[in-house]
């Protein structure tokens, strides 16, 4: 038998025993504040299905309206093209009118046939010249790709640091951890240090004085009678614990459930928000497109109207060439006639003479006959002086000859004056035909107008056909926009029904799973309710039996109580302990999630600013830019810029092996662009230079922020030498200007511009330098043998590296592969290969190696075949013709175009970065 315990120890007893029962009614008050807060959590939860419902409503709201405006678009893109099919029959309309007009100025093709071998002369002088500019364009475009070529070494140094941080983020993570060991250690420590004390103060309770032992003698016997209802009591006590193990696992497995639901919750109300953002963006770009499909229309009216007023201008035109063509006719046909009468008038000037020479010759044979009978009246009065008879008769002879004479007389008169008449007939003629000479210049001039007409009716008539042939091929594009733009639009249109369809299955399912958890949690709560119930009730009759029993009964029930509670007490401590673990959690969910930002691209992070606050200023952190710029390589982030294309704003296409490509409008920085220097890239950013007004400007293109840098203190000073680039020794962006006498860099720590060493071959440097092992490359292109000179950032001087052996028919540019300095050699001539070497171990006076060898004897070239940048992976991005860019895969063998212009680029360029949300920052911070 053991000592009996004191009155005080079994007051002391009782004291923990209405601890334990004021502890159970505070667990009893806990359980129901959680059971108020789950209800609230399913409430909530209800509310939360009813936003779905209605944003579910909102959505296929939102998808009749897009299906409503794709059917009106395929209606309008119908009429689009039965308005093309219009055009096209009104182009061949003209085209049949233009083979008429062809066929009635065939007669005034020879001249412009003359017109057009000059006009073709004139064109070859101009090929030659502009070959001669392409030249010197190809010249320029080489320096600017060694520059470009820079920006892929500092993207290895970018990795170089990225892994440092990785390291330390490593490092930090085994501190952590080791903390936590520590934390850990100190509380089994804690732990066990309290178990010490209570078993001393266990032994020195066994060490009380011996008078308490008779005091247990003497309740012996009605212990013995209570020992049987402490039994019973313990044997209930044992099945309540049971029943209270059982509720509070219970209770686990559903707060689980709960964590569970609300973690589904979360998931359905970010897709949610995602679907919203996503329906928000489809919405604008409907907006867009319903802007773009105006624009279309209203550049098809304006064609439209353009080709009425051209199809009026050919009706006028064919009239006014049909008056022509009458004025013409009428000419030949008054010319005609004018010599036909001028042919009618020396007929009968030629009969006028003939007819005056015959009356001259008969004139003439009269004065010999009047001569003849003269002489015969002479010789008859000689005879009549001789005889009378024969006088006689001879003076009828006379009178005979007389009569004839006067007979002759007026035969002469006659003629004279028919003469006279013929001579006033003649002169007449004469007359007329000096107006009809004077008439047929008049029409010969007239005539000379007429052609001059025609030829310009006809230079007009090209025009408009080939303002007709634009316009043709502007409304063909317009149509393929449309068609193309009308096959996005029913794509994405698909694929948000798909997501529609997803989310509502999702949305019916997790709805059917939450009923079936509602349902089973009400279950729980009226069971746990009705165990409460129990136990209350128990506890009181417990209650009713402790203050019945005797002091002794009841000290053996605290005692039971006691360790009843030691035994509840392992149970409560993790209870206790469950907010920390929640809490360590919540550092790994958070962990997790800067673990997944940080790999996605910037389109998606820019969006997600827009979830919630925390996003927002997480996407924002500089810790957070750094983790994503550290894992910039894991996915498609490299980008391609071309600017100057002439008629053609810049572009963005998207970098992986070239393969495809998706351009992006820039905004309106993209007219800056046009007129600017790129200095170089890095890091995401790109430095560039306006040519007008020498300012300098720093740009993410991702992002679209821009900063313009302060202006240096050099009047009337511009660089013939360049570059930017990430010093990783002082851990600094660095700008570096140069023109031979003077040369000045900037630094973003300091902020400000400073002069730094001059070099004697500095002033033969041009163009955008090359980044290799801490140092920017140029080569000297200037005098003599061909020289690759460094600019180390770290002690900011210059160096002469090594010496190109090459023939002048080569040209020559530096660029970067795999993390290695390199150049290439390229020849305007075609059998002439394109060559590349390796300098595989840097240093001064290093030798090269040759990479390889590309053939262009099977590329059909007109003009050129010109590099433009060396990319990291070793495949090179070239233009043919000064037109179209091709990208050349070693590994393949094999050229592929990646953007084709319609008209002749003479100083487009080429600049490669990556997508990143590093801002343009200097002054005293880093980027």
């Amino acid at each position: 038998m053991g000592n009996r315990p004191s009155r005080s120890e079994v007051n002391a007893y009782r004291e923990r025993a209405e601890r334990a029962f004021s502890e159970l009614e505070q667990l009893k008050t806990r359980t129901s504040a959680e059971r108020q807060q789950f209800e609230a959590r399913i409430s909530s939860l209800e509310d939360a299905e009813r936003r779905a419902a209605e944003e579910k409503r909102e959505l296929t709201n939102s998808l009749n309206v897009a299906t409503d405006e794709r059917k009106r678009l395929e209606v309008e893109l119908q009429k689009e093209n039965n308005r093309a099919r219009e055009l096209t029959e009104s182009l061949n309309a003209a085209n049949e009118e233009k083979k008429r007009l062809e066929d009635a100025s065939n007669t005034l093709s020879e001249k412009y046939s003359e017109a057009k071998n000059l006009v073709e002369v004139l064109r070859n002088e101009l090929n030659k010249t502009q070959e001669k500019l392409l030249k010197i364009e190809s010249d320029l475009k080489a320096a600017e790709i060694r520059e470009g070529e820079l920006t892929e070494k500092l993207k290895l140094a970018e990795e170089q640091h990225s892994k440092l941080i990785e390291q330390t983020s490593s490092r930090i993570l085994k501190i952590r951890l080791q903390l936590l060991q520590e934390l850990e250690s100190l509380h089994e420590s804690l732990f066990e240090d309290a178990e010490i004390k209570l078993q001393e103060a266990i032994t020195n309770r066994d060490s009380e004085p011996k008078s308490l032992v008779e005091k247990l003698n003497i309740l012996e016997d009605k212990i013995k009678v209570y020992e049987e209802q402490v039994a019973a009591a313990a044997e209930k006590y044992a099945s309540l614990k049971e029943e209270l193990d059982n509720s509070l696992t219970k209770l686990a497995s559903s707060e689980s459930t709960n964590e569970e639901l609300q973690k589904q919750l979360l998931e359905s109300e970010n897709k949610a928000s995602q679907s919203l953002s996503e329906n928000e963006i489809l919405v604008g770009e409907n907006v867009q497109l319903k802007s773009k499909i105006d624009e279309l229309q209203e550049l098809l009216n304006s064609a439209l109207s353009e080709k009425e007023a051209t199809i009026g201008e050919l009706v006028s035109h064919k009239s006014t060439i049909e008056e022509l063509t009458e004025k013409h006719s009428r000419a030949l046909d008054l010319h005609s006639a004018a010599e036909a009468r001028l042919l009618e008038s020396e007929t009968k000037l030629q009969e006028a003479n003939q007819r005056f020479s015959e009356s001259d010759l008969e004139t003439k044979d009269l004065k010999e006959k009047i001569s003849v009978l003269e002489a015969q009246i002479k010789m008859y009065e000689e005879e009549a002086q001789e005889s009378p008879e024969v006088s006689k008769t001879r003076k009828a002879d006379l009178e005979e000859a007389l009569l004839k004479l006067k007979q002759l007389e007026s035969i002469v008169e006659e003629l004279q004056t028919k003469s006279a008449h013929f001579e006033e007939e003649s002169r007449k003629l004469a007359e007329a035909n000096v107006k009809l000479t004077e008439d047929v210049s008049m029409y010969e001039s007239k005539v000379s107008d007429l052609e001059a007409k025609l030829s310009a009716a006809i230079v007009e008539k090209d025009e408009t056909v080939e303002k007709l042939q634009t316009s043709q091929k502007t409304v063909e594009d317009l149509t393929q926009q449309l068609s193309s733009e009308g096959q996005k639009l029913q794509s994405r249109i698909s694929s948000v029904m798909d997501e529609n369809n997803l989310l509502n299955e999702l949305h019916q399912s997790t709805k059917k799973e939450l009923e079936q958890v509602i349902s089973q949690l009400k279950e729980q709560l009226q069971e746990q309710k009705a165990e409460e119930d129990a136990l209350k009730s128990e506890f009181e009759n417990l209650k009713a039996d402790v203050k019945r029993a005797s002091p002794l009964s009841k000290s053996n029930m605290e005692e039971g109580l006691v360790g009843r509670q030691q035994q509840l007490a392992p149970s409560s401590d993790r209870m206790l302990k469950r907010p920390c673990h929640y809490d360590h959690q919540e550092e790994d969910v958070d962990h997790i999630v800067v673990e997944i930002l940080s790999r996605l691209p910037v389109k998606s992070l820019l969006r997600f600013r827009s979830v919630c606050k925390s996003w927002c200023t997480l996407i924002s952190d500089s810790y957070f830019v750094k983790k994503h710029l550290s894992h910039a390589g894991t996915f498609n982030s490299s980008r391609l810029l071309l600017f100057n294309l002439l008629h053609t704003s810049p572009k963005t296409i998207d970098y992986q092996g070239l393969k495809g490509h998706h351009t992006h409008q820039l905004g309106d920085f993209a007219a800056i662009i046009d007129r600017s220097i790129i200095l170089g890239s890095c890091n995401g950013l790109i430095c560039l230079q306006e040519t007008t007004r020498d300012d300098i400007y720093l740009w993410n293109p991702s992002t679209r922020v821009t900063k313009k840098l302060p202006q240096h203190t050099f009047p009337n000073w511009t660089s013939t030498f360049y570059g930017f680039v990430y010093d990783s020794t002082a851990d600094d962006y660095k700008v570096i200007l140069g023109n031979g006498g003077r040369n000045a860099i900037f630094t973003f720590k300091t902020g400000s511009w400073r002069t730094v060493e001059d070099f004697e071959f500095v002033y033969r440097l041009r163009g955008r330098g090359c980044f290799v092992n801490g140092a920017l490359h140029w080569i000297d292109l200037c005098h003599g043998p061909m020289k690759i000179f460094s600019f180390d950032l770290a002690v900011e001087k210059f160096e002469q590296l090594c010496h190109l052996v090459l023939t002048p028919l080569f040209n020559v540019g530096i660029g970067t592969i795999t993390n290695s300095l390199c150049y290439y050699s390229y020849s305007t001539v075609r059998s002439m290969p394109f060559r590349i070497w390796v300098m595989k171990e840097y240093g001064v006076n290093k030798p090269w190696t040759r990479l390889m060898q590309i053939p262009t004897h099977n590329i059909r070239c007109k003009m050129s075949l010109m590099p433009k940048l060396i990319l990291e992976n070793g495949e090179v991005l070239m233009i043919l013709d000064a037109k179209d860019f091709l990208i050349y895969n070693p590994k393949e063998n094999e050229f592929s175009t990646v953007f084709k212009s319609r008209t002749i680029l003479r100083s487009a360029a080429v600049v490669m970065y990556s997508e990143t949300l590093v801002p343009p920052e200097f002054n005293g911070g880093n980027i």
